[in-house]
């Protein structure tokens, strides 16, 4: 599996890609703990997008054949975003991210930070379980 894959810092030119994955993530994946008013609302009213270009140049994107299938953006040991693409859920693509970075992260940072939605249900035990174990 990670034969094909690649990792890289986002870059200006990653940011319709980024936009457009975030879009699809959000509404597929939100609008069962945030609603589909309040998802909608983030969407149409360009803060999805703002919020992928404010998060830019603290981005890491993984690709597969130079398609980007996954973001993570950091805030120094925050993590504020992380999105697979959903045709690559369930296939431990997630879980490849991570081993990847998280390692990185913490020669970095004696702790790592994030936050979750608490009705994201599918969120939190993606972190128990596969993130905890490295921290």
């Amino acid at each position: 599996m990670s034969d094909t894959y690649s990792i890289r810092p986002a870059t200006e030119k990653d940011e319709s890609a980024m936009i457009t994955l975030s879009r699809i993530v959000a509404d597929r994946y939100t609008r069962s703990y945030l609603g589909n008013q309040v998802v909608d609302w983030y969407i149409n009213s360009g803060n999805c997008d703002a919020d992928m270009r404010k998060g830019l140049k603290n981005s890491t994107v993984l690709l597969l054949d130079e398609k980007i299938i996954g973001i993570m953006t950091w805030h120094e040991n925050q993590l504020q975003d992380f999105m697979i693409d959903p045709d690559y859920h369930g296939t431990g693509t997630a879980q490849y991210f991570c081993n990847q970075i998280i390692p990185e992260k913490l020669n970095l940072y004696k702790e790592l930070h994030l936050e979750c939605f608490d009705r994201n249900h599918w969120g939190i035990s993606f972190y128990k379980g596969s993130v905890k174990e490295q921290c």
